[in-house]
């Protein structure tokens, strides 16, 4: 009788309690809830305190704020012995509104299926216990919106943290922005510069097998360079820029790292006061591209970390780049202490979970952080079970 009456009711708190649960759950999230933008703050560039430059100071916090990863799936669960598989939309846009005019390409298991027995990637050779396949349309359908919404742009001044040096056409004993365009100082001595960049087109990511997996980059924008001498500020060159970029990727126990190579870096003069040559242009883009390469070679040496659930450890993990998608795989451990507090917080808040008053067949069914603190049942119990000893223990 105690069996029958357990089970009818997690019957019910399944398919009745925790459905209507999940029911609740939302099916897109802001993009810095989804990786916790916490992260990129961690984010920072350089030697010395000084002259570090903090990545997420540079880019418009309403990346994060209004765009929304949609992770609705697109095809019902396939469940197998042991395995179970997710298939999202992965969109991401403004507001969650959706409309990219361009869809999803192939998401394809590589080289295997995870429900097919004796079948193993023949890349890695091995089964992992978290497996992704991530298109290059997630990346791009943001990279569009925030076109689209005029979000891609970047502002450099002398408040910015670790650039007030370079942002001056005098030097004083540092490497200026005079040193790549002398003629800033020549005619506007003692001043400040800012740099503004936004892009001219939407920045476009594309995954590919080549060179052992790659992911490439192409972006182009308008940069104007602005003097700034007490409360007067004059626009005084116009370039447009032109960016192709190379980047190849591993995860180093919770962090990215890789490497960066500008296959293109084209600076082009349209408009200005300060008489630069296209040679010196040239050069100066030439000078510009190595210390963008050196800069983003030092921000992935150093690792961006990954936004992890606080409830996961990596163990092992591995990066293949293949053709329009990144197949990614990890081992973890589980946090099981965190991991079962957070289901009690999300999914056992229910009246039937938290009545003051527990019922013996409540405590039964509650889970183990509520039990914690409770009397156990010992081992004597279990071997030695009847009604009395139930009395005794539930009461």
């Amino acid at each position: 009788m105690l069996q029958t009456i357990i089970c009818k009711k997690v019957r019910k708190y399944i398919d009745e309690d925790a459905n209507e649960k999940l029911a609740e759950a939302q099916t897109s999230s802001k993009l810095g809830d989804a990786l916790e933008a916490n992260a990129l703050k961690m984010i920072s560039v350089g030697g010395d305190e000084k002259s570090r430059i903090d990545v997420a100071s540079i880019f418009d916090s309403s990346l994060a704020s209004k765009f929304f990863i949609d992770f609705r799936l697109k095809e019902h669960p396939i469940c197998h012995e042991n395995t179970v598989e997710l298939a999202s939309w992965g969109e991401i846009s403004y507001m969650g509104q959706g409309d990219t005019p361009f869809g999803p390409v192939d998401a394809s298991w590589p080289g295997k299926s995870p429900f097919k027995a004796n079948v193993v990637d023949s890349v890695t050779s091995k089964d992992s216990m978290i497996e992704l396949v991530v298109s290059d349309f997630l990346p791009n359908s943001l990279l569009y919106h925030a076109y689209v919404q005029r979000f891609i742009k970047v502002l450099l001044t002398p408040r910015t943290k670790g650039v007030a040096s370079f942002l001056r056409t005098t030097c004083e004993g540092s490497f200026c922005i005079s040193d790549l365009a002398p003629q800033l100082a020549e005619q506007y001595p003692n001043s400040t510069v800012e740099l503004a960049m936004s892009a001219t087109r939407a920045p476009a990511v594309l995954f590919s097998e080549k060179n052992g997996g790659t992911i490439s980059v192409s972006m182009g924008g308008l940069v104007v360079v602005f003097a700034v001498n007490g409360n007067h500020r004059r626009q005084v060159i116009v370039v447009d820029l032109d960016v192709v970029a190379d980047a190849r990727l591993s995860i180093q126990g919770h962090n990215v790292s890789g490497s960066v190579e500008l296959r293109k870096f084209e600076l082009k003069r349209r408009t200005g006061t300060v008489d630069i040559s296209d040679a010196e242009i040239d050069d100066i883009a030439l000078l510009v591209s190595q210390l963008a390469e050196n800069l983003l070679n030092g921000l992935l040496v150093n690792g961006m970390p990954l936004p992890l659930p606080h409830v996961l450890r990596i163990k092992d993990s591995h990066i293949n780049v293949l053709s329009r998608r990144m197949h990614i795989q990890v081992d973890v451990d589980v946090d099981e202490r965190r991991l079962s507090k957070l289901a009690s917080q999300t999914f056992f808040k229910t009246p039937q979970f938290s009545d003051v008053n527990l019922s013996p067949i409540r405590r039964m069914v509650r889970p183990v952080p509520f039990l914690e603190g409770r009397q156990q049942i010992s081992q004597f119990n279990f071997n030695n079970w009847s009604t009395d000893s139930a009395r005794r223990i539930f009461r």
